[in-house]
């Protein structure tokens, strides 16, 4: 191994090691403190300042003959590439690169492709290996490897001289660049590393006081300005350090606009015994507490958050949701309606593919149904029992077509309809549920009643919800067979006054409904059902359709013996 060769290489080295220092004292940090519009720029400035300092290593190389030169280009190639992106890569590659053309040379291929390759492993390594593990323990160990991988990859390249030039060239080389440069590349990214680090440190130590110096801002205009009130206190203690009472010491402008001017907590009525209460909870067990509180004295309702400082004080959110408390009912209303129209929708699109899958094949039966009987012999069993099955066909026809109809929840528009009819397509949906009910069922409809401007579906779900709760009562009342479960449905036109009316009633022998339910039973919510039974929307949303269909729903009632409901509907309604 030449002593000049290493004594030159170790010279070079400690240039470009010297060069780095200086170079990110001064420039190491600038990067992480200017705007991103300005960062291009920097970059390329970056990019011409370290191809400079490779031009520096460069014109002071071991000059091992006549056009074949060497220095630790490599290392700072590899250096820019591992640490400064790929724009400062880019510019150094081409300032050296064009720098060592101009040397000329019979090196001059085998100097440029070594800077090629410690500019591309270099940046493999940055983004597969030094992104994951900056900090890591093992990360100037990977630099040892990349450094050999790279050099090893430099003397490959010697082979691009003369085949008996590459031999003599790297019998002298060899071994003071495997061994040397990686080092290099190690001490160097060892510098880097910890500048960064420091960097990194003193970035963050400063962006954590400039987000102190933010946040306390920001809780200073918040406190002021929010729109809950948001108060602070402090306990009082005893000589035996049980609290007495709390003093506030701090409020914002919500607060004062809400609850006065006050300064202990005992003094703002109502609020004095639960949050007397929950304060204490707070301060015993140090853990934050919400709890509802209506504020008698404002008329006030509010969510209120208690929450335990660092020294000891209390703060103290009210958060004031009386207008929320107020749309909280008829939001509830709406979202239930909103889940049965969705549950009605559902219903209407498997009704329909029911529809399509039996009609088919009912329509089959009956056709069938119908050669048979046209063929079989009068009085014959054939005949008999191909009539039934017609008949019997038909009828699961019309089931079915009125559960469609009634299913489908799409906005209808007024039209004459026959009362008889809609009762007849209600009946033909409930029957065979009041049928395994064991409840009789006994219907009286006038005949010749006048065609009336409805909405027929709605007033099917009416029929069918009275239907319903009578059903639901009759099984309270007789958990099996009885003479007395039975269900009457009458139908008859009358007049009042010069206005013509058709009365339907829905009649059951039940347990009737008491005088304390009796008031209550067409408010939204109100049921005697279980919760899993009854919403207590029913008749609720059967008053509403009655009254836009201009009638009048009322009921007749004895606890214990019977109730029976009106559906008074005027004939010329004018809709």
């Amino acid at each position: 191994m030449s002593t000049n060769l290493v004594v030159s290489i170790v010279y070079n080295a400690t240039l470009l090691l010297s060069i780095s220092v200086l170079y990110i004292s001064i420039y190491g940090s600038k990067i992480e403190e200017i705007n991103t519009q300005q960062k291009m720029i920097y970059k390329i400035i970056i990019g011409v300042i370290i191809g400079s300092v490779g031009i520096l290593i460069m014109m002071n190389p071991y000059v091992l003959s006549k056009g074949l030169f060497f220095d630790t280009r490599t290392v700072l190639v590899g250096l820019t590439s591992m640490f400064f992106g790929l724009i400062p890569t880019v510019i150094v590659v081409l300032i050296t690169s064009i720098y060592r053309v101009v040397q000329g040379g019979m090196g001059t291929i085998t100097g440029v492709l070594t800077i090629l390759i410690a500019a591309i492993l270099g940046t493999l390594w940055r983004n597969l290996r030094f992104k994951k593990k900056k900090y890591s323990k093992n990360v100037l160990l990977d630099i040892y490897f990349l450094g050999i991988i790279t050099h090893i990859g430099m003397l490959l390249c010697m082979f691009f001289l003369p085949y008996q030039n590459a031999i003599s060239t790297l019998k002298i080389i060899s071994m003071p660049i495997i061994i040397i440069y990686p080092i290099v590349l190690v001490l160097a990214s060892s510098l880097i590393l910890k500048q960064y680090s420091r960097q990194e440190l003193i970035i963050k130590l400063t962006r954590s006081e400039k987000k102190v110096k933010e946040s306390e801002q920001n809780y200073r205009q918040l406190f002021t300005n929010m729109i809950e009130a948001f108060a602070v206190f402090e306990g009082i203690y005893d000589k035996d350090n049980n609290i007495l009472n709390y003093k506030k010491i701090e409020s914002n402008k919500a607060h004062k606009k809400i609850f006065g001017e006050y300064l202990y907590l005992s003094k703002l009525k109502t609020q004095n015994e639960m949050s007397m209460e929950w304060f204490k909870k707070v301060t015993d067990t140090k853990k934050p507490k919400q709890f509802f509180w209506h504020c008698e004295s404002i008329n006030k309702y509010f969510n209120v958050s208690i929450y335990l400082l660092s020294d000891g004080k209390i703060a103290v959110i009210h958060q004031d949701i009386t207008k929320e408390k107020k749309q909280e009912l008829e939001n509830k209303k709406n979202e239930i309606q909103l889940a049965n129209q969705q549950r009605l929708e559902s219903i209407g699109t498997l009704a329909s593919g029911v529809a399509h899958e039996i009609n088919n094949p009912i329509n089959g039966i009956m056709n069938y149904s119908q050669l048979i009987f046209d063929k079989a012999e009068d009085n014959s069993k054939i005949k008999e029992y191909s009539k039934e099955i017609i008949v019997e066909t038909k009828r699961v026809s019309e089931i079915v077509r009125t559960l469609l109809q009634y299913s489908r929840h799409n906005k209808q528009q007024y039209s004459k309809a026959s009362m008889e009819e809609i009762i007849n397509k209600t009946l033909s949906l409930m029957r065979v549920s009041l049928q395994k009910d064991k409840i009789l069922l006994t219907v009286n409809v006038e005949s010749d009643l006048p065609p009336i401007t409805c909405q027929s579906q709605q007033l099917q779900q009416v029929i069918m919800n009275l239907l319903t709760n009578a059903r639901d009562t009759l099984n309270e009342k007789y958990q099996d067979e009885n003479k007395d479960k039975i269900i009457k449905i009458s139908c008859h036109q009358y007049n009042k006054g010069n206005n013509r009316y058709i009365r339907i009633g829905v009649e059951d022998h039940g347990k009737g409904i008491s005088e304390q339910v009796s008031g209550k039973i067409y408010e939204p919510f109100f049921t005697t059902k279980e919760k899993t039974k009854g919403t207590g929307l029913g008749l609720q949303i059967c008053y509403k359709i009655v009254k836009e269909h201009r009638g009048k729903l009322s009921f007749d009632t004895k606890l214990g013996e019977y109730t029976r409901f009106y559906l008074d509907l005027p004939i010329d309604n004018g809709i």
